[in-house]
């Protein structure tokens, strides 16, 4: 909330401030970008969202339909502002940064919520306007260290990641288990879970960290194209993420394993989706988000996968909120 709120206060201020237009046209893009973003991940752990914060007022709660909808409207301004007035060289080397590409990373979030709310046609055509090979970072300094590293490697970190990137469906052989994982033999405490060393984007204190990873948008195209009975065209998607090599990847992701062999049938591809998503997006939040979408094992009848459907609401936020609702079962 705290970044919506941000976000919103930029958006409210900036029309009145003495900025040049193409100064003042890259604020305001990026600030709707993180507005959506905020939006999109509390959707992704919470039943309902707030889609807006008010001091004077309390907040509304919106289903997650409604949520994904305002997202993407967010992403549509930041695109028209964009498109009317071009960011100035001021704003890209001064505000911005110079690894952040605010278009592609805009247009990459509209595919993304997109194909969660189900807007099949129109994911794919957002996945299409998306360059892949530029890639997108949040970047980190000194001032301001990656958060996986801080918590997962620097320290004395008290969560640690699974072995084989902590799914049942990983394949033998993928590299991607490489790039994200230094192997070790340790386990975790008290419940003897095999462990690893997180690697990839989480290697020191100042690794980037990409805002997106370009392949998920041929993972959104092969999912919006089996709901859409377009099989033929989802293998074809998946094809180009299993054969994939690093070097041919912006970010340095590639899976080298061949060809999909298997049934070429809605279940069969949905559940080879969530293989390749879960590996290609490793550790970017939003596999909780994948299981519930893609129907994998959860709660209360497994838990070999999750724990959890949806989050319960923070205790603060209902001591303070009658608006607050009930906290999901599981």
């Amino acid at each position: 909330m705290g970044i919506l709120r941000m976000a919103e206060n930029i958006v409210e201020r900036a029309p009145d401030l003495p900025f040049d237009p193409g100064m003042r046209s890259g604020i305001l893009a990026l600030a709707y970008l993180h507005k959506a973003m905020a939006i999109g991940v509390m959707t992704t752990f919470f039943e309902r969202a707030p889609v807006a914060t008010n001091p004077d007022e309390l907040a509304v709660f919106l289903s997650r339909d409604s949520a994904l909808a305002v997202a993407i409207a967010n992403l549509d301004n930041a695109l028209a502002i964009i498109a009317a007035t071009p960011p100035s060289t001021a704003f890209n080397t001064s505000v911005k940064g110079s690894r952040l590409d605010l278009i592609n990373t805009i247009r990459a979030y509209r595919a993304r919520y997109l194909l969660f709310r189900g807007d099949y046609a129109d994911a794919i055509t957002a996945a299409n306007s998306v360059s892949i090979s530029v890639a997108s970072y949040f970047s980190y300094d000194a001032t301001g260290s990656n958060p996986i590293f801080a918590s997962l490697v620097q320290g004395n970190p008290t969560y640690a990641a699974r072995d084989n990137l902590g799914y049942p469906l990983v394949e033998a052989g993928d590299a991607r288990i490489a790039f994200f994982l230094t192997p070790n033999a340790a386990t975790s405490l008290p419940s003897g879970i095999p462990i690893d060393r997180t690697a990839g984007f989480f290697t020191t204190a100042t690794s980037p960290i990409p805002v997106y990873r370009p392949g998920e948008m041929a993972l959104i195209r092969a999912e919006a194209h089996i709901r859409l009975g377009n099989l033929a065209a989802a293998v074809t998607e998946i094809n180009t993420i299993r054969t994939k090599t690093a070097a041919s990847d912006a970010v340095g992701i590639g899976a080298n394993r061949p060809a999909y062999s298997g049934a070429v049938t809605t279940a069969a591809l949905l559940e080879e989706v969530y293989r390749q998503r879960a590996a290609e997006l490793y550790m970017s939040g939003l596999r909780l988000e994948d299981q519930r979408r893609l129907g994998r094992p959860a709660p209360p009848a497994s838990m070999v996968e999750r724990n959890r459907v949806y989050w319960p609401y923070p205790d603060q936020e209902r001591n303070n909120n009658p608006n607050t609702p009930p906290n999901p079962p599981a």
